[in-house]
């Protein structure tokens, strides 16, 4: 075994998240090793996702981390660093439209955006109709399976009324986000080590010493984040770190797909965020195309995983027939085309769909876990209080016994990280949003 040059932190992936942290643990002076198994940054679950960067949530914490961080989406390539001769990734602010169905989602999210002081709109069905005519705002009871005859049969019913914020929007390509932030951190001083799979840890006592890679490297450390997405908790099982853990995490199959938009038509003119929790439907335009996916209802199968890293890129036809079928019936002019377009990944997706941000019972060893699918948006402001959660871990901070309290720089808004603790009990209310 031989040993490679001592860090102040070790992160254990280079998704969104984990160079947000390598980013700005290097800001504050930390010396700051990233590794991940593949060639470059954001090419797991960060490069599967529809890059949504949204405000509204079920819980206070997240809603607030989403607003918080919107700043830096808005401005991203001053966030990021990224000189002028260097592509940056780039936020589309389209607005997000969330349809006030039967379901009492609506009605969480604006209670929890109120609770937050989180900006919103709410839109009379004249007012969504203006402002985007392609859309059918009828509802019809659902959401329903495209196979089940409620589908078809049910009549629609008047929209009462919809949640609007209008300074959302998504990143075309999170991979690129991912990789600004990997390449700011790497010009501030941290290292990245790519195709390289970390095995296990040493300890000194109850503390982590240093962090074990497969080729045999040993980096001497006092800390070390768990960002591996799917791999996780495996790898926290691996390390003997998950025993007290009463949140888990499961690797789980998503697909999105790509659905030709007619470019003459309002949407593709506009652009638009839809949050349908009367279809079953979550999707964005990007000016030539929907990108469409699932939005967690209880009739779509939930495809968990054995091994994070055996699963098909292809999306299958019954998901796709899905999606188009779902889109079609909100945008009746779209038509419904034949030939199957998208991709899958798979997301780290905890017990409630809150993610934990928490150390573990080997101090100095830390984790960010369940966060693909729900947290790209988020990932400027948590980066901040995982680097605060961890330097006062050298400080001999327990954060089981003292919770780290983050104060929001932008309006004073404060986060009481316990809420992510791994010790929690599941929160009721958690959802993909």
């Amino acid at each position: 075994m031989t040993s490679s040059t001592s860090a102040d932190l070790v992160i254990i992936g280079a998704g969104i998240l984990g160079c947000a942290v390598a980013a700005r643990a290097s800001a504050v002076g930390l010396s700051t090793v990233v590794v991940d198994r593949l060639g470059a940054a954001g090419r797991g679950s960060t490069g599967s996702s529809a890059g949504i960067v949204r405000v509204h949530a079920e819980d206070v914490p997240g809603s607030i981390m989403a607003d918080e961080s919107l700043p830096a989406w808005t401005h991203w390539r001053e966030f990021a660093e990224v000189p002028g001769d260097r592509p940056a990734a780039r936020f589309v602010q389209c607005g997000t439209l969330i349809l006030d169905g039967d379901s009492p989602f609506a009605a969480r999210v604006t209670q929890v955006m109120r609770s937050a002081r989180v900006a919103y709109d709410v839109l009379d069905a004249d007012q969504v109709r203006g402002a985007w005519p392609d859309l059918d705002i009828s509802l019809f009871g659902g959401p329903f399976a495209a196979d089940d005859p409620r589908f078809w049969e049910a009549e629609g019913r008047p929209l009462r009324a919809s949640i609007h914020t209008p300074s959302t929007g998504y990143v075309g390509d999170p991979a690129l986000a991912a990789q600004n932030l990997l390449d700011q951190a790497q010009a501030r001083g941290a290292r990245f080590m790519r195709g390289r799979s970390v095995t296990g840890i040493q300890r000194h006592g109850s503390a982590l010493s240093a962090v074990l890679l497969d080729d045999g490297t040993r980096i001497p450390t006092g800390a070390a984040l768990d960002a591996a997405g799917p791999e996780s908790m495996g790898l926290l099982h691996a390390m003997g770190a998950d025993a007290d853990f009463t949140v888990r995490t499961r690797p789980v199959r998503e697909e999105l797909h790509h659905i030709p938009l007619d470019p003459d038509s309002s949407l593709a003119r506009s652009g638009l965020h839809l949050v349908d929790s009367d279809l079953g439907a979550n999707w964005r335009t990007d000016g030539s195309a929907v990108l469409a996916g699932s939005n967690g209802a209880a009739c779509d199968p939930l495809e968990v995983l054995t091994d994070p890293n055996a699963f098909s890129v292809e999306p299958t036809p019954a998901a796709w027939e899905r999606s188009v079928l779902r889109v079609a019936r909100r945008v009746p002019g779209m038509g419904v085309p034949s030939r199957v377009q998208g991709l899958a990944g798979v997301y780290d997706v905890t017990d409630d769909w809150i993610p934990i941000y928490d150390r573990t019972e080997v101090a100095g060893l830390f984790v960010a876990l369940g966060t693909s699918g729900n947290q790209f948006k988020t990932a400027p402001v948590v980066a901040e209080f995982l680097v605060e959660m961890i330097r006062r871990g050298f400080d001999g901070v327990d954060q089981d016994a003292n919770p780290l309290r983050y104060i929001a720089p932008g309006t004073g808004r404060a986060i009481d990280t316990s809420f992510f603790s791994r010790r929690r009990t599941p929160h009721i209310s958690g959802g993909r949003g």
